[in-house]
């Protein structure tokens, strides 16, 4: 089946010259911080070198195997009206693209809308297709994607709203919710330390608590603990920014550990490239004709 999103569509889509002011609007040296996390994401996932796959196996008990993969229909990205971090917007998307999914979406909210970064970091990544969607119109696009037919991948980050008013999903289609992300940053000792400034920018909007000195940071950004780091280690967070002699301790409490020079960095450990492949099983006994 020959997938297109819905005509109705194309309306909404931000055009060229949004695309444009936006790319222009972020320096150099920032944009440079999204291209060095698209690129790791893409070296992390590893893209498929494959359009599809089928593996037939036949088994000592007699019955034949057969498995089929291919990358699904569509990827669908909802982010919430608080998500403005270009980084997490962009660990979300390149599992989906490195996976080969040809129609991708991003969308967000009409009146909160996208920021001038993650407009970039969309840019960057080649994501022609994204939207503003109002209330109504965003659960009309949902409810067709998730009972449409084609195989899919409906995305939210911190928009668990959309999530909830959807309603159930065709066979093959999967909704996978990221709620809101949080993070801890403590800087180390020496030279090796954490560009604050770049972190606000990459992981804009992301609640994050900053474990040193108050005078380092701006508080409208970091919210300041001045405790001692064991303390940093019970927090409600799935990304921690740490020196890296702290990265051993800290992987049994976090989802990732970031060292200095990954402040653009972010990964949602529950998806993967594998995660928007659809893969199909059928067992028969004896050799498949």
């Amino acid at each position: 089946m020959s997938f297109s999103f819905p005509d109705w569509l194309e309306p909404h889509l931000l055009d060229d010259a949004v695309m444009g002011e936006a790319y222009a609007s972020v320096p150099d040296e920032r944009r440079a911080l999204l291209k060095t996390s698209i690129a790791r994401l893409w070296e992390w996932y590893g893209p498929s070198c494959c359009t599809a796959q089928r593996l037939e196996r036949l088994f000592r008990g007699g019955f034949t195997a057969a498995e089929m993969r291919s990358p699904v229909g569509f990827a669908v990205f909802v982010c919430g009206a608080d998500m403005n971090s270009p980084a997490q917007l962009l660990a979300a998307l390149v599992p989906a693209i490195a996976a080969g999914v040809l129609h991708i979406l991003a969308v967000k909210p009409c009146g909160t809308g996208w920021t001038q970064p993650q407009l970039v970091g969309l840019e960057l990544a080649g994501v022609e297709m994204v939207a503003e969607l109002d209330q109504d119109t965003l659960q009309r696009l949902l409810r067709e994607l998730a009972q449409g037919g084609e195989s899919g991948r409906l995305v939210y980050i911190d928009a668990e709203d959309a999530v909830s008013q959807v309603g159930k999903c065709s066979p093959g289609v999967l909704s996978l919710n990221l709620g809101k992300a949080a993070a801890v940053v403590r800087q180390g000792e020496g030279g090796n330390r954490f560009d604050l400034d770049a972190l606000a920018f990459a992981q804009a909007g992301t609640r994050m608590t900053y474990f040193g000195d108050a005078s380092d940071v701006d508080d409208s950004v970091f919210s300041c603990a001045d405790r001692e780091f064991e303390y940093a280690l019970t927090q409600d967070a799935s990304v921690a920014f740490l020196p890296a002699g702290d990265h051993s301790r800290a992987a049994a409490h976090f989802s990732a550990v970031m060292g200095p020079g990954h402040e653009s960095s972010w990964i949602w450990t529950e998806i993967d490239a594998n995660t928007f492949v659809d893969t199909r099983v059928t067992w028969s006994d004896g050799e498949e004709s």
